[in-house]
């Protein structure tokens, strides 16, 4: 109380003004150790190659899939397996088809071979079949490119 007979109000408003500060710090805190944590990295390694031919890409990712295609990808015994289905629902039979690990993959290039009609496997790439990259499919002048992530 003051003088006046008046209660004292003004301590009220510091304390709202000072927890609503600290608030938004924690907050502001508490985002950054998120995006460092489980953030992923926004600057591409290649972005000025890629930036050059991105609209040849585009393209030809189209392509494929305007045909109705279908690539399932998956995994099976440490080896990548494809399988192929083009835009009549039969087996994407006599392609070529690689697979190109991305930066943050081991490895180079992959060549997948044709077993079952449509059915492509590589050879062994590791036993956790961990992998994420760019699976490339190729028949006569169509092109199917996908980005392709396995992880068992």
């Amino acid at each position: 109380m003051t003088g006046t007979g008046r209660k004292d109000t003004t301590h009220g408003w510091k304390w709202v003004i000072s927890g609503t500060v600290l608030l938004f710090t924690a907050a502001l805190v508490a985002t950054m150790v998120f995006s460092v944590c489980r953030g992923t990295r926004v600057v591409d390694a290649d972005y000025y190659d890629h930036g050059l031919h991105y609209d040849a890409r585009q393209a030809s990712d189209r392509t494929g899939v305007a045909d109705g295609w279908r690539a399932d990808v998956s995994c099976a015994g440490g080896r990548l397996q494809l399988c192929l289905i083009d835009g009549a629902g039969a087996p994407g039979r006599g392609a070529t088809v690689t697979f190109t690990p991305s930066a943050s993959s081991p490895g180079g290039s992959v060549a997948l071979v044709e077993g079952n009609p449509g059915t492509y496997t590589s050879s062994t790439l590791s036993e956790t079949c961990a992998v994420t990259g760019t699976m490339t499919v190729v028949r006569g002048a169509d092109i199917l490119r996908r980005r392709v992530a396995v992880i068992r």
